[in-house]
């Protein structure tokens, strides 16, 4: 029969979930070279409560992944076959052990105004003020004023006739 049940099917989902095997991020050791008896007989001799840098070790050591790169997560390499091996490696501190209660940070410190100042671009209409006192101060030359313009208040331009006289 095709049909299976709800509950039938959470039985069997969970029986083959026991029965699998967990994965595991660093690999199978047999393809990846180091000194393993070296790290051994360093990680023994370390006393109860110290604190071990799992990654300044695996690079110590050259634990290499099975392409022979130094492997990018060398310190849980190094750390599982530790393990693996029989090293009881839960004796050793781990970094913030002292507070359990979490990663607590500090204040951001503020700046003297109390804001964060961003940059912006200048908006056109200072760009055209500043322009215009230039050009009124003479600081820049646009050249003679060749036909004389009167601007009425509607924004409109008039231009005057020139008379020729000889």
């Amino acid at each position: 029969m095709a049909f299976e049940s709800k509950d039938e099917a959470a039985e069997r989902h969970n029986a083959q979930r026991q029965q699998g095997k967990q994965k595991s991020p660093v690999g199978r050791f047999e393809n990846m070279e180091w000194d393993k008896d070296g790290m051994k007989e360093e990680v023994n001799s370390f006393g109860d409560g110290t604190l071990v840098n799992w990654s300044e070790l695996a690079r110590r050591y050259g634990v290499k992944n099975k392409t022979g790169q130094m492997a990018q997560n060398g310190g849980q390499i190094a750390m599982e076959w530790l393990k693996s091996e029989g090293v009881d490696v839960e004796r050793f501190k781990k970094r913030r052990r002292e507070s359990d209660i979490g990663n607590i940070r500090k204040k951001m410190k503020k700046s003297v105004g109390g804001e964060i100042t961003v940059p912006c671009p200048e908006s056109s209409r200072k760009l055209q003020a500043k322009l215009k006192e230039k050009i009124l101060s003479g600081e820049v030359n646009v050249g003679e004023l060749i036909v004389p313009r009167k601007v009425n208040g509607n924004k409109s331009l008039h231009t005057t006739k020139i008379v020729y006289t000889q």
